[in-house]
């Protein structure tokens, strides 16, 4: 049986395809890297709950937000959408997501306790105690948006959910409550993040 990543790849190739975007899908496929054992190993060691949904994602293709196609460095690739319809993201790399939790999310946690400037509006079922944050931040939108596998809850919350952090206003705010529910959300409204200006707007390589 097809698991909820593998459908959810063959209904972006065909959204690709919808918008005429199927030979810069398929140039894609030829040149994108997935994620070798070890470098799911390391992940799985810094993050243990890592959905296998991601998991298996990555092994698809390991990132695509500012990486090297076919030689050509810097270049991103709109894999995932988010709460808005036409929001668009790019799908961190292993190496970025153990970095980024390496570094912290202190520009957003600091702020859930007063200890930076500026109001953020948080979920309730989001932990806004900012030494109990646990989570693995996995896509970047068009500016400072992030999605986040959240695994320190609040009570009502679950462990598992995915978090979109939003910019002006800013908000913290619960998408889905896992990995697989989040993309079968993205399946349900028709992959409603990809046209013919985004196919457009996209690298080529």
């Amino acid at each position: 049986m097809a698991t909820t990543t593998t459908k959810y790849l063959q209904g972006l190739r065909q959204a690709f395809a919808d918008h005429d975007g199927a030979e810069l899908w398929e140039r894609f496929e030829r040149v994108k890297r997935g994620a070798t054992p070890e470098e799911i190993e390391r992940l799985k060691k810094a993050y243990p709950k890592v959905p296998e949904g991601l998991v298996e994602l990555l092994e698809f293709v390991n990132g695509t937000y500012y990486q090297t196609f076919a030689g050509v460095a810097n270049c991103s690739f709109t894999l995932l959408g988010a709460e808005e319809e036409g929001a668009e993201y790019d799908l961190y790399s292993v190496e970025q997501m153990i970095e980024g939790g390496r570094k912290g999310f202190g520009y957003i946690t600091d702020r859930l306790e007063g200890k930076a400037r500026g109001e953020i509006e948080v979920d309730p079922k989001i932990t806004n105690r900012r030494k109990e944050v646990c989570w693995l931040g996995f896509a970047a939108g068009g500016g400072s948006e992030q999605l986040f596998v959240d695994f320190s809850p609040a009570r009502g919350g679950r462990c598992g959910q995915i978090v979109s952090f939003l910019h002006d206003p800013d908000e913290l705010v619960v998408l889905a409550e896992s990995f697989d529910e989040y993309l079968e959300m993205l399946m349900e409204r028709g992959y409603d993040f990809i046209d013919e200006e985004v196919v457009d707007a996209l690298d080529r390589f």
